[in-house]
């Protein structure tokens, strides 16, 4: 355990087991449950005139590793950006879990995926991506909005206390992340606005509510009077 705690704090687990819980509940859970449902398309005029960049699949997948290091930089900035960022991060998901089970969305319109035959590494790896990531649940998107929390995130931190490359990096990266997922063909613009305002959403109630003061309580209550590791 103490090997874990190094990585990551240790009043930053339980927060950490609840976004991975509600994530992969949006996720996997609200699928099943919409299967048989009418879905919405909100593909729009612009999505037509995008086209289909197999080479963005790399950024797509590399989004993942930004969430990874955003979640670590974050948690590691002490308990309130922990509290203040997590508290944030959870009420957009349990958003993001509601709206995929009243607004079940696909591509299903007039921007299907396109069918990928080619041989070469890209090609590949997007017919994996396909496979492994059914293109339902689009709005909002998940990829948008972990990329721009990670960004927004950084603004939780002390000015002093940021890293000027890091957030400029973070900023281009997730536009890239924006890019990628409509040139991949795995959303639709809107699905990209709905995303970052899925995040501001989280951030402005967390904000009025101080709902980081529920994580502060739980982990009192949990570990009050235990040193840390």
């Amino acid at each position: 355990m103490k090997k874990i705690f190094k990585i990551v704090p240790r009043y930053s687990i339980v927060p950490l087991l609840m976004l991975a819980v509600i994530h992969f509940s949006a996720f996997y859970v609200t699928r099943p449950i919409t299967s048989g449902w009418r879905h919405y398309d909100f593909s729009i005029a612009i999505d037509q005139l995008i086209p289909f960049v197999p080479a963005f699949i790399v950024i797509y997948v590399l989004a993942f590793l930004q969430w990874a290091f955003g979640l670590y930089y974050q948690v590691n900035h002490g308990k309130d950006v922990c509290f203040k960022f997590m508290a944030a991060t959870l009420i957009s998901e349990v958003i993001c879990f509601a709206t995929f089970i009243i607004v079940p969305t696909a591509l299903c319109g007039d921007v299907p995926q396109p069918e990928v035959t080619g041989t070469d590494f890209f090609s590949w790896l997007t017919r994996f991506i396909y496979s492994a990531d059914q293109p339902n649940n689009l709005f909002p998107s998940l990829h948008c909005f972990a990329s721009w929390m990670c960004f927004r995130g950084i603004f939780y931190i002390e000015p002093e206390k940021r890293n000027t490359f890091y957030t400029v990096f973070s900023f281009i990266f997730t536009l890239l992340v924006f890019a990628s997922t409509v040139f991949v063909k795995q959303h639709v613009f809107v699905d990209i606005i709905g995303g970052v305002v899925l995040a501001e959403i989280g951030i402005l109630l967390e904000k009025i509510t101080g709902a980081h003061r529920v994580l502060e309580a739980l982990d009192n209550k949990l570990f009050k009077g235990t040193p840390e590791p």
